[in-house]
């Protein structure tokens, strides 16, 4: 999977933004589930989402929850909670990570998706999860990539996915983030955390969709404005190991 960054430097259009992001959540649509599915606590939940964006894998995680569930969004983008705050469900407020605004032992499920890879202490980010998370509640980092163990077939696609990656480098990324999160993790104080890779398959039409969403990103990271199509239309990978990880409190 190829990824967009939470901040963008040139893209003040917030619907594309946030659908750029309802892509990002629905990659992870079916561990989200599973993770609901899995609930060690009966609901009505209280849900905090860190690096909430325009809140767009939080009205996914509505979609799949107790109809009872409260669920809560921070973020230091004053922009991109604008857009949040148009929707009815969930509560929003501009903060940082590194200092969330609530009590311990708060809420019931603390998750980030697709943000440690942003922020420079990502162990005290996972500490203050930890803090605001109730005993018996889960900290849930969705999706953490690893741009440098990107694979581009064929080999026509290396030159332009190597620029993306130097741009989300120069931008702010950790390039090695999903390799990092285990250790993550266990320096936060997270006693045997489950870690692990998402899959990733493919067939058909969904795939051409997919992989024309994902040159058209590549294009704008790279600020590539002439028209151009994809060098090769047969046998295309994209993909980008995404890591995740887990555990109950």
């Amino acid at each position: 999977m190829l990824l967009i960054p939470k901040i963008f430097e040139m893209d003040t259009d917030l619907s594309a933004l946030n659908l750029r992001f309802e892509q990002q959540a629905k990659w992870t649509f079916d561990f989200q589930r599973k993770l609901f599915h899995d609930r060690r606590t009966p609901p009505p939940w209280k849900i905090l989402e860190v690096g909430c964006g325009t809140g767009a894998a939080l009205r996914q995680m509505g979609q799949m929850g107790s109809v009872n569930d409260i669920f809560y969004g921070i973020d230091s983008d004053r922009v991109s909670l604008s857009f949040a705050r148009t929707s009815e469900e969930g509560h929003f407020c501009n903060a940082f990570g590194s200092d969330l605004p609530f009590p311990n032992e708060s809420f019931d499920l603390v998750f980030c998706h697709y943000f440690l890879l942003w922020v420079k202490n990502p162990v005290m980010i996972l500490k203050e999860m930890a803090r605001v998370c109730k005993p018996g509640g889960m900290v849930v980092a969705f999706a953490e990539p690893d741009y440098e163990a990107r694979i581009a077939y064929p080999p026509e696609l290396d030159s332009p996915v190597r620029l993306q990656t130097d741009e989300l480098i120069r931008q702010g990324i950790n390039p090695t983030a999903g390799r990092q999160l285990s250790s993550w993790m266990e320096n936060a104080g997270f006693v045997n955390p489950v870690v692990g890779i998402h899959g990733f398959e493919w067939q058909g039409e969904q795939y051409k969709q997919f992989l024309e969403q994902e040159w058209d990103q590549l294009k704008k990271d790279i600020h590539l404005t002439e028209p151009s199509e994809l060098p090769i239309r047969e046998n295309i990978i994209f993909y980008t190991p995404t890591f995740y990880a887990y555990t109950r409190l």
